[in-house]
């Protein structure tokens, strides 16, 4: 019983080591890498997922499409918040709030006045998540030069 075990995980490895041959691309992703100058028989994780770096430098090509999702609902609930209840630096100064936008950028969400909209509560749940995709990043980032 365990000689057929073993022989069926060797079968398997078999098959598993050219995986091009176990996969059938379609035609169409076949031209599409024969476009982008990717050889379907012979290319790279690298070659099929550039690096795609922001602005602080993390790679955005290790986010999942979900993740996408996050980020693309955070710009959004952030562009409405900021359009809603805008602050700005010299408000924020005079206040004794910490600016934490970034420099370039010129207003930032009121928190005060923004509270009691019942969009905020999402908002900070994407925050969140937010929170989680760039720490994701960062471990990614630093396990990619050990």
């Amino acid at each position: 019983m365990f000689e057929d075990f073993k022989e069926k995980i060797c079968e398997h490895d078999q098959k598993s080591k050219d995986p091009i041959e176990a996969i059938a691309l379609s035609p169409q992703v076949i031209e599409k890498l024969k476009h982008e100058g990717i050889d379907p028989k012979n290319c790279t994780l690298k070659q099929l997922f550039p690096e795609h770096l922001d602005d602080e430098g993390n790679d955005l090509s290790l986010m999942s499409g979900a993740e996408w999702d996050i980020m693309v609902t955070y710009a959004k609930m952030r562009k409405y918040l900021i359009e809603k209840y805008p602050q700005s630096q010299q408000e924020a100064k005079m206040r004794g709030i910490v600016w934490d936008e970034r420099s370039y950028e010129p207003l930032q969400i009121d928190v005060v006045k923004a509270q009691k909209d019942p969009r905020s509560k999402f908002f900070f749940k994407i925050l969140v998540q937010m929170k989680i995709i760039y720490y994701k990043l960062d471990v990614c980032k630093l396990s990619s030069f050990t």
